[in-house]
């Protein structure tokens, strides 16, 4: 972690809380936007461009330095709020190895600023898209670099074990397929059906150097009454596989979980389909 972004963010979060109402934090919100560096037109193109986003948004990564690089980030966008939005991201992010923003806890700021709660559904889906495309900016230079992260997404389910294959089998092909086949032998105690399947995995990190996983999930409601459960069996579960030695659970509530987010599988178990 850069000692430049550190204060940065700090100093913004004391803003923030200076201030009493929303009106003035949405007005502080605008000028931070007002106050962005320019991003040159030449930048404005296709390739830069976040979408997901209701306003027009372009962002742009580079690295600096040899032995330890950060990223410096660029964006700019036409709208007023998420032009706010982007000036407090830059301070989250740029500045920071590709590592740093990778393992960058953005939801604890969230919570200290109260923000999502006071967003708009689809400036808070612009939000997550501009992280979205951080992170994988990030990624990528973590692997340009030689850095063995690897990040995989749960919007695609792993591949079913092969006939005689038990699920979690260290004889899967990948560590990815073995955690995710681990996770789907983890049920929620009041409905038949993984939490894999029902779509409570947002995210799964997994690094082989220091052989740990790191898991964003959700339940399907915040009034879960096994909400102390399920993650612990999580954590279990994967702690189980060979060469995993610790295995971070975080739960979180954005997005909020819905029925869409189950696999046809899971719908047509619960009669959905």
């Amino acid at each position: 972690m850069t000692a430049e972004a550190r204060p940065s963010i700090e100093a913004l979060l004391g803003d923030f809380e200076f201030l009493e109402t929303w009106e003035e934090r949405f007005t502080y919100l605008i000028d931070l936007g007002r106050h962005l560096a320019p991003m040159p037109e030449a930048e404005q193109v296709e390739e830069n461009r976040v979408h997901g986003c209701q306003a027009t948004v372009y962002l742009k990564a580079e690295v600096e330095g040899n032995g330890q690089p950060v990223i410096r980030l660029r964006a700019t966008s036409d709208a007023h709020i998420v032009s706010g939005l982007i000036a407090i991201l830059l301070r989250m992010y740029s500045g920071r190895t590709p590592r740093d923003i990778l393992d960058y806890d953005c939801e604890a700021v969230f919570r200290r600023l109260g923000l999502e709660e006071h967003l708009s559904p689809t400036r808070r889906n612009g939000l997550h898209a501009m992280i979205k495309r951080i992170r994988a900016l990030a990624e990528q230079h973590a692997e340009a670099s030689g850095r063995k992260l690897r990040i995989f997404s749960t919007e695609k389910p792993a591949p079913d074990p092969a006939p005689g294959q038990a699920p979690g089998d260290a004889t899967a092909t990948t560590p990815e397929e073995r955690i995710t086949q681990a996770l789907r032998q983890v049920y929620d105690p009041e409905i038949p059906v993984s939490i894999y399947e029902l779509g409570l995995i947002y995210n799964i990190k997994h690094d082989p150097e220091t052989q740990s996983v790191r898991i964003r999930m959700t339940l399907t409601t915040p009034h879960c009454p096994e909400a102390q459960v399920i993650p612990a069996k999580v954590r279990h579960a994967v702690c189980e596989l060979p060469d995993i030695e610790d295995c971070d659970v975080q739960i979180v509530w954005e997005p909020p979980w819905n029925k869409d987010m189950m696999s046809d599988e899971a719908k047509l178990q619960l009669g959905l389909l």
